[in-house]
């Protein structure tokens, strides 16, 4: 099949024009899509992914009646989106995502809409007017960018009763995330905060300011991603308020101070990642315990991974409460005093310890018969 766009539209529409599930993500295929795939009326996938059109959108799609699953994220579609509904009754997943040259009102759905997934991160959408997204019943999973957020926190609530995942970015600089997430997330915009119970994940990309009132209200999480983002001053002890998180990443982040006491609240964890860039993570040199002992509280952590965080000062022994782990890397965080604490020897689970690019002293005994990965340089 040639990846020429007459080519494969058309061998695709005479061999089988019964077609229902059209799959051809990360396939070389080049654009635009050509209108002779109107004719397959039968279609309720497509998923033509990672491919290069470089095209406008193709409008015929919107009139599939049983369409339930559109995939054009990175195909590198431009231009305005079309001011139209979708007819589909039956479309629960839309992935546009990643389409920098893809502009326009966010897309319509019926009253009837059964849609459970919208990705259309990395776009230029925006919304078309305050409220007109609350016929979202179904939504579970959103992911879009913050110059996408209408600023009216009521029409934002209308998207967020039901959804479960919310990912959240910023594109440029033309907006900052934190005023846009205090007015979504804070009781004083908010009629209640119940409203938001539906909610357990959320990722949040590329911000410039991380307030404390996001973790006093979304009790609910289970999985809580910060990556790129700038707290402007230390990790909010406030985070220890996230008693359900079974997963906590804060990644690539700009922070100061070390890790809140508070963290040891969060006693259903299972992962905890924080990671950094040793020249540019602003945290504090000479912090006295950047890993506070309240970690040994964590009973349920299976995987405890600090890495080039620019820490100095000595790794708790209560890190050896930790049983249920199998990861233990605290590596590139330039500790300069302190021993390797005796007590990780009790982590009789460990299949990876990393202890490496760091001053530590001391011996670890009996370890190199448990593990299958063993680093301490």
């Amino acid at each position: 099949m040639s990846s020429t766009a007459d080519d494969w539209c058309d061998a695709i529409v005479k061999s089988l024009p019964n077609i229902r599930v059209l799959s051809l993500s990360f396939c070389s295929l080049v654009g635009p899509i050509c209108p002779s795939l109107s004719n397959l009326h039968s279609l309720t996938v497509i998923n033509l992914q990672g491919n290069f059109f470089t095209h406008a959108f193709p409008e015929f799609f919107m009139g599939f009646l049983n369409l339930s699953v559109l995939n054009l994220a990175e195909t590198n579609i431009q231009g305005l989106f079309p001011h139209r509904t979708f007819q589909s009754k039956a479309l629960r997943v839309l992935d546009l995502s990643g389409n920098q040259d893809l502009s326009g009102h966010m897309p319509n759905f019926s009253n009837a809409s059964s849609l459970e997934a919208m990705m259309v991160d990395g776009t230029k959408f925006s919304f078309a007017k305050p409220g007109s997204y609350s016929n979202f019943k179904y939504l579970k999973t959103l992911s879009l960018d913050v110059n996408s957020v209408p600023v009216e926190p009521q029409s934002s609530l209308g998207i967020l009763r039901s959804v479960q995942h919310l990912e959240l970015s910023q594109m440029g600089s033309a907006t900052d995330l934190g005023p846009i997430l205090s007015l979504i997330f804070s009781q004083t915009s908010l009629s209640s905060v119940a409203k938001l119970k539906s909610l357990r994940s959320l990722t949040l990309t590329g911000c410039n300011d991380i307030r404390p009132v996001l973790f006093d209200n979304l009790v609910g999480l289970t999985n809580l991603d910060i990556t790129s983002c700038n707290f402007n001053g230390p990790i909010p002890s406030a985070i220890g308020n996230l008693t359900n998180l079974k997963s906590l990443k804060i990644n690539g982040c700009e922070f100061l101070g070390s890790i809140p006491s508070s963290v040891g609240n969060l006693r259903n964890l299972r992962n905890l990642e924080i990671s950094g860039f040793t020249e540019y993570s602003g945290v504090l040199a000479g912090s006295s315990s950047p890993i506070p002992a309240s970690i040994g509280n964590l009973s349920n952590l299976e995987r405890l991974d600090i890495n080039c965080c620019g820490f100095s000062g000595p790794i708790p022994d209560e890190v050896g409460l930790l049983k249920k782990l199998t990861i233990l890397r605290i590596g590139f965080c330039s500790l300069l005093s302190g021993r390797i604490p005796n007590s990780i020897v009790n982590l009789t689970r460990l299949i990876d310890l990393d202890l490496s690019y760091n001053l530590l002293n001391g011996k670890i005994v009996y370890l190199y018969s448990l593990m299958n990965d063993f680093r301490v340089n």
